[in-house]
């Protein structure tokens, strides 16, 4: 199988100020809605100065975010107005909800091969909590703001990419993670007091873990067989529901079995949708810094309907013993589309 050339050249990370505490549990919460277009442009920025390139230099935009800043124009447009308003490129938006991030990488990984774009600022980030219900204690003490960008383009060494994408929905789990109010059929004219509900964030938590321990075993085995590859040869997943349970389940039904390394951060940092794929992934390494030999799995379990998956591939650094590392991105979300992700670094 081709893989799908893709590099991260830089990245930029940020998360407010604020925090809460929930035993020992932290979460990063923005003190204002305003505050998420700040710090995707804030994310944008670092992603652009660790490239070491000009805002010039950019010729696409995409915006990866579960929630936008406005209906119109689209947030990546809003950012290309504050980091870029000079660079003649494209802006445009994507949204999976919660696989957002990694949909943004697949859509980028097929422009860079196809040739339309040279060099791509995704930039993911959203401030969820200002849409959770304080009563339903589940999501309320679940999720983080965060905000994150990376600069992509070609590869430089032949190997680094995706190796293979998989994704499928099941419309009939669509309603068990929802926000009704806002769009089209419920909009913000509309909000009143007596449904304030229907304006936040609305979980059924037992449902989305019993929908996704019924449907991902079978979608896992046929990604691994798309892919390729197998289980054993996965060594680090980033799982990205609290369920202690359910990513291993996906994976491999045995927790003692082959997964090497199991990546969570949600105690240190909540659930960040988009975001939480390379937030995670961009602090792995002393440094926290992209490491170039490091196996990446970024890994995100259902909230109800969406199950995605990618393979990604990096080639080792010419040698005679080079081999290649096969790594799993796994995702799910809750909406009626899924995507499929597909990152991956650079050399």
């Amino acid at each position: 199988m081709t893989v799908r050339g893709l590099q991260i050249d830089g990245y930029g990370v940020c998360l407010p100020e604020g925090t809460v505490t929930f035993g020992s549990a932290t979460r990063y919460r923005a003190e204002a809605p305003a505050q998420h277009l700040d710090m995707l442009v804030d994310s944008a920025q670092k992603a652009i100065a660790a490239a070491g390139i000009s805002a010039d230099d950019l010729d696409c935009i995409i915006g990866a975010t579960a929630g936008d800043v406005q209906p119109i124009p689209c947030t990546a447009s809003l950012v290309q107005e504050r980091v870029a308003p000079d660079a003649r490129c494209a802006a445009l938006d994507v949204n999976s909800t919660c696989t957002s991030f990694i949909t943004a990488l697949d859509v980028a990984s097929r422009y860079l091969r196809d040739g339309e774009y040279r060099r791509i600022l995704i930039v993911a980030g959203d401030v969820g909590a200002q849409f959770l219900h304080p009563g339903q204690r589940e999501s309320f003490e679940l999720f983080s703001d965060a905000a994150v960008a990376v600069v992509v383009s070609s590869p430089s060494a032949e190997g680094v990419g995706v190796l293979a994408s998989l994704q499928q929905t099941w419309p009939r789990h669509a309603h068990e993670t929802e926000l009704r109010g806002g769009g089209s059929r419920m909009p913000g004219r509309d909000f009143h007091p007596d449904n304030d509900h229907d304006y936040r964030f609305d979980m059924d938590g037992r449902a989305v873990l019993l929908s996704a321990s019924r449907v991902l075993p079978g979608f896992f085995e046929r990604f691994f067989e798309k892919a390729g590859t197998s289980v054993d040869e996965i060594d680090y997943v980033i799982p990205h529901q609290a369920s202690r349970a359910l990513p291993l389940h996906a994976t491999d039904r045995d927790p003692r079995g082959p997964l090497r390394e199991l990546r969570r951060g949600l105690r240190q940092h909540g659930l960040r949708l988009g975001p939480v794929r390379p937030c995670e992934g961009l602090g792995r390494g002393p440094d926290r810094a992209w490491q170039p030999r490091a196996a990446l799995r970024h890994g995100c379990w259902p909230h109800g309907e969406r199950a995605a998956a990618a393979a990604l591939t990096r080639q080792a650094r010419a040698s005679k013993n080079s081999t290649r590392d096969p790594v799993m991105a796994a995702s799910a979300s809750a909406r009626s589309t899924v995507g499929t992700p597909s990152p991956s670094w650079g050399p």
